[in-house]
Parts: C-alpha cells; structure tokens; sequence
C-alpha cells in the first residue's frame, strides 16, 4: 500500500510551518501563550536550518528555544522530527511524548508520533494514534490512509476499506487512495471492485508503474493473461527497476 508520496516526519512538519510571507508559528499556541520573541526567532533558524539540512545546528536552535520557552509544544514536535531524521527514535518519541504533554489538542502531534510508531512496527500503538488524529480532525486524510495501509499489514481488510473509503471521500482526485482501496480487494478476491478501483488510479494517473501492476496481478487471478501482460509489461516501461513485475515477466 502506498502513501500520497512519501515525506519524511520532517518534511512534513517544515511543509506545514514554512508558510512564505507568514509568520510560521501563527495559530499554534493558544491565546493564553505568547510566544517570547527570542524563542521564536530560534524556532525560525532551527527550520531554516531543517530545511537546509544542517541537522546539528538546527537541534542547537530548537534546544535553546526549549531553554527560553519550555512549555512550547511545537518546539519539541520540531526537536523530535530532526532526531527522527537522524534515525533516533527514543529520542523522537520523548520529544513528541513532551509535545502532546504540553499541547493534548493537536492532530498533528498524534500524526507524527503514528508514523515513528509505524516504522518501528509499533501496530497498534501507530493505530491508536491515527485514530486520535482523527478524533481531533475528522478531515486528517493522511491519518485515514496510513491507518487504512496498517489494518491491510495485519489483515483487518474491512477496516482498511472503510479508511480508503473515507480518504476517497475527503480527496476523491488522489490515485493512491483508490489503489489502495483496489489493492485489498484483490486480497478480498473482489476482482470486480479491485478492477474498478485500479482503473480508477489508472485514469487519475496513468504514469505510476504500480497501478499497472496491480491492475496485471488482477487479471492473472481472473485468468486474462492476455491483459495482464501488456500492464506488467506497462509497468516496467515505466519503471525498468520494478523487481516484481519483472519477475512476474521472466526478466532478469
């Protein structure tokens, strides 16, 4: 299953601040915090210096606005995504722990804390912080996707539907979701609603090589081997390096 592309925790943290023209910290403390100029003039450097990758002076930023300002939960989140970018996970997660501490309301605090989980294949810990995205911001498309990509992982497939649906439903113009969607129906052995889906994310965009895949391994199961070869074959026209449709194909 796929993601709508894939961003690191700290790209995704750096897209949602760097706001050109704006002040990026606008809207994330509440009324009753006043950001100390100080600290927030480190938060800025800390993701200018995100952005350029210099990891080590970017942590030195985000520490000193920790010092300045140590209830300020975004400065944590920011903290945390840099040690996640290091591969650092412990210290990623005391950092987000920290973070929703401080700030219990925040979506996207569950969402990056979700992925960390995610990747150390913390399931049901990465479910349970998906779903309180969600609970906090019912339009989260991203957390109804990669929720719906871990029930897939450990065979839940109608609550992985469900969440693809709802993704669907929310951004019905993004292939991924109805690939995703298409994907599980193969593994229901719904060849129909599988077809339908892939076809779907075939014609949003018809220059990823693993819908044509899928779409391939469809028709394998349904006995169209005709077609099925003319889209794996598709797929490594598309991408020469797709192991597995070379494989279905003999080549080496």
């Amino acid at each position: 299953m796929k993601r709508m592309g894939y961003f690191s925790i700290l790209s995704l943290v750096t897209l949602s601040l760097l706001v050109s023209g704006c002040d990026v910290f606008e809207g994330l403390l509440t009324e009753e915090k006043k950001l100390n100029p100080e600290a927030e003039e480190w938060l800025d450097k800390g993701v200018a210096y995100t952005e350029a990758g210099d990891m080590e002076n970017a942590l030195e930023c985000f520490n000193t606005a920790i010092e300045l300002y140590p209830d300020l939960a975004i400065a944590y989140y920011l903290r945390g995504a840099v040690y996640e970018n290091l591969g650092e996970y412990d210290n990623t997660l005391q950092n987000f722990n920290k973070a929703i501490n401080i700030e219990k309301n925040n979506p996207m605090f569950y969402y990056g804390r979700g992925l960390v989980y995610e990747k150390l294949e913390r399931y049901e810990d990465a479910i349970s912080d998906f779903s309180a995205t969600i609970e906090l911001d019912s339009k989260y498309i991203d957390a109804y996707n990669d929720r719906g990509n871990i029930h897939t992982k450990l065979g839940n497939y109608s609550e992985a539907v469900s969440d693809f649906t709802k993704s669907i439903k929310l951004e019905p113009g993004a292939a991924v979701f109805y690939y995703n969607r298409g994907g599980v129906y193969l593994l229901l052995g719904d060849y129909d609603k599988a077809l339908k889906d892939v076809n779907k994310a075939i014609a949003i965009d018809p220059n990823d090589p693993l819908f044509f895949y899928l779409r391939g391994t469809v028709f394998i199961d349904i006995g169209q081997y005709d077609k099925s070869i003319i889209d794996i074959e598709k797929a490594i026209e598309l991408n020469p390096n797709q192991k597995e449709a070379k494989e279905r194909m003999g080549h080496e």
